[in-house]
């Protein structure tokens, strides 16, 4: 009997069940509810690429996840944030990653999220129609922030994000050290000023954007700390595999037919 098992065998096997299927457990018995839901299971809640998972699913999840570390709703583009509404924010309190990209999550869902967390590490809000400058003074006060993705898979599919909140971001963040703007179509002088502010960045994206080697040729002097960068779809067609003798920078150009 499954009961019968050492605790820590269990928790094992109960790593294998769906999320959503560890919700109807706390009504088998007090054991498992205890085991489920005031142990560690529900740390990382992890439910992608679902059309059909609503707020109501995720609310009725996360009211027994009290110390949650990671929550991704990769392309679950039913979540609009509506499950913040009825929850004790505090929840938040322990989440280090956020993955709400491709989802209709607004800005007030998200800066209730924020305002309650404080060792968040990886935000990705990327294809986010609904986020907009709203968020942007609440993004800055995470001061632990290491990863940020707020960039657009398509061109015509754009988060309402400034360029303009994209630098006020990167000036207040300064741990970011991974940051994907991909088609975000910054301009050369502003990737010059994102490097430039971004002094600690590791690994930048910055594909479909519109940078020459002349913007190349000025950045060099700021991509000292950088690791890898993206040019995908830019027009940069002399690149040196080392920016400077100074730097071990590795910069990956490459042209979409």
């Amino acid at each position: 009997m499954i009961l019968l098992l050492p605790v820590e065998i269990l928790f094992q096997i109960l790593r294998f069940v769906a999320v959503k299927d560890l919700a109807i457990l706390r009504g088998v018995c007090k054991y498992l509810h205890e085991t489920v839901f005031e142990g560690s299971l529900l740390k990382r809640f992890v439910v992608n690429d679902s059309i059909t998972f609503t707020d109501s699913d995720l609310s009725n999840i996360l009211m027994y996840a009290n110390q949650l570390e990671t929550l991704s709703l990769f392309r679950c583009s039913q979540i609009t944030g509506e499950f913040t509404e009825n929850l004790v924010l505090d929840k938040f309190v322990s989440l280090r990653v956020l993955n709400v990209a491709h989802t209709n999550i607004n800005d007030k869902a998200l800066c209730d999220i924020l305002k309650n967390t404080h060792n968040l590490r990886c935000l990705w809000i990327n294809d986010c129609p609904n986020i907009n400058d709203k968020s942007v003074n609440t993004i800055c006060s995470l001061s632990f922030l290491e990863e940020m993705y707020i960039g657009h898979t398509y061109l015509e599919d754009v988060t309402g994000l400034t360029t303009d909140g994209l630098f006020q971001i990167v000036a207040n963040c300064s741990g970011i050290k991974r940051l994907n703007v991909e088609q975000f179509v910054l301009s050369g002088n502003e990737f010059i000023r994102l490097v430039k502010t971004g002094s600690n960045l590791r690994v930048l994206d910055v594909s479909g954007s519109d940078i020459c080697d002349e913007d190349m040729t000025v950045a060099t002097e700021y991509l000292t700390k950088m690791e890898v960068l993206f040019l995908i779809n830019c027009r940069v067609t002399e690149l040196k595999k080392k920016t400077s003798s100074k730097t071990n920078s590795y910069i990956i150009n490459s042209q979409r037919s």
